[in-house]
């Protein structure tokens, strides 16, 4: 069930990932200009950032460790509780066949 789930979820960002960026054909105007010279595409402005790349990519690595730390504390308290429901039963119960 949960692979059918999954295969449904994927297809889906497939399909509307597709539908959001459109697909430009190519026509003579953009593939050159006629004579075998290419014309270079306009350079996009670099955005100035606060913080340079060896800063980042620290706070990135750390997001990253600090949600995967979260996902495996929550296992473990998931597992510790799973554990103790097995409790076994006292010496009152254990005589009492019946219930």
């Amino acid at each position: 069930m949960y692979e059918k789930i999954t295969i449904a979820l994927l297809l889906f960002g497939v399909v509307s990932t597709q539908l959001r960026t459109p697909v430009k054909a190519l026509d003579e105007t953009e593939s050159g200009n006629g004579d075998g010279s290419e014309e270079k595409p306009a350079t996009r402005q670099q955005y100035n950032h606060a913080l340079s790349e060896p800063v980042i990519i620290p706070i990135i690595f750390g997001v990253i460790a600090g949600i995967v730390g979260v996902i495996l504390l929550i296992s473990y308290c998931i597992s510790l509780l799973t554990k103790g429901a097995n409790v076994p039963l006292n010496s009152v119960e254990a005589e009492i066949p019946g219930n």
